[in-house]
């Protein structure tokens, strides 16, 4: 009988433990999301000192049924509001508060937080500058902008003017302003994840983009092919520089046994006598004209012999000229020489 009653009761325990989400889930059920504060910042003196606080509320559960929300400023009850919704279905809530003296507000909207600020009366932001409004992943951006005293009698000092980035806060700087005094103010950030990126400094917006650069936006076996490119390339510029000098070397050193092959000289060609033809003469010999006297005292004849009387002397100082026989005929065989003239 006992072990009949464990049974029956270990059943019923694991039908309630199956069935227990469906009961659960029968019921609604709630989430609250994406909280929102704009402006994040106001002056003290501003004709609209509305801060808009939105979050979006669903029913995430089977059934239909309202969920109590409640907002907090400074850890304070600010507003509560009844929000009934189907199964499913999901709405945004906007609740506008108003502040006026100047400091920094917590937000709390069940387990979401945020905050914004009330800037001092008198204090003016002019202009906001984002230098790049591009930038890859970790790049220093800067985001600067300029502040103003518009009292005249009075300085300003503010400790708490923030920089908000996609609604969140960034970096935040200390102020202090004479009368009539304008300052930069300057702020630095990077950002890792690539998206566009929402800026806010008082009053003032703006927006920057961070882009994957080229290199990191490269998959793994795009690197492999840039890195088999680079080595065959640097593989053929060494075959280029290297061979030719291999050749140059093969070429100036001859191989052990063998004698060194020598370029061929030129033979001397030796002149050839030219005998003379029956019946013909030989030219009288041309000699080199002969650039320095052969002697001492010896002057150039004019062209051409000059007639002489019979048995006239020559010039004081000149040389009779030497009669030359002339070059014999050539002489037949059984024939006498030819007499001289």
């Amino acid at each position: 009988m006992k072990k009949i009653t464990l049974l029956i009761s270990a059943v019923f325990i694991l039908v309630l433990l199956l069935i227990s989400p469906v009961l659960i889930n029968a019921q609604a059920q709630f989430k609250v999301s994406d909280l929102s504060i704009s402006p994040p910042y106001i002056a003290a003196d501003a004709a609209n000192g509305n801060v808009n606080i939105s979050v979006k509320v669903a029913n995430t559960g089977t059934e239909a049924g309202t969920y109590k929300l409640e907002l907090k400023i400074n850890d304070q009850p600010e507003v509560t509001k009844d929000i009934t919704l189907e199964s499913g279905k999901e709405q945004t809530v906007v609740i506008p508060v108003t502040r006026q003296d100047p400091g920094e507000y917590s937000v709390a909207v069940g387990e979401l937080n945020g905050v914004f600020n009330v800037g001092p009366k008198g204090l003016e932001i002019k202009n906001l500058i984002i230098d790049p409004t591009e930038a890859i992943p970790n790049q220093k951006i800067v985001i600067s902008t300029t502040v103003q005293n518009t009292l005249s009698d009075e300085p300003i000092k503010y400790d708490s003017l923030k920089l908000f980035i996609n609604g969140k806060v960034e970096n935040q700087e200390s102020i202090s302003l004479d009368a009539n005094e304008s300052k930069t103010i300057s702020y630095t950030v990077n950002e890792t994840d690539t998206g566009n990126y929402m800026v806010q400094v008082g009053p003032k917006t703006g927006s920057f983009t961070v882009k994957a650069s080229f290199f990191s936006s490269l998959d793994w076996w795009m690197w492999a092919a840039i890195g088999i490119i680079v080595i065959a390339i640097i593989v053929m510029g060494a075959l280029i520089i290297i061979l030719p000098k291999k050749k140059k070397a093969k070429t100036a050193k001859a191989p052990p046994g063998r004698a060194t092959r020598m370029p061929p000289q030129a033979t001397p060609v030796q002149p050839v006598p030219v005998q003379p033809m029956q019946g013909q003469r030989m030219p009288p010999p041309r000699f080199p004209q002969q650039q320095t006297p052969p002697y001492p005292g010896y002057q150039a004849q004019t062209p051409g012999p000059q007639p002489q009387a019979p048995g006239a002397q020559p010039p004081h100082g000149q040389v009779p000229p030497r009669a030359v026989p002339p070059y014999p005929e050539t002489q037949q065989p059984g024939q006498p020489p030819a007499p001289q003239q």
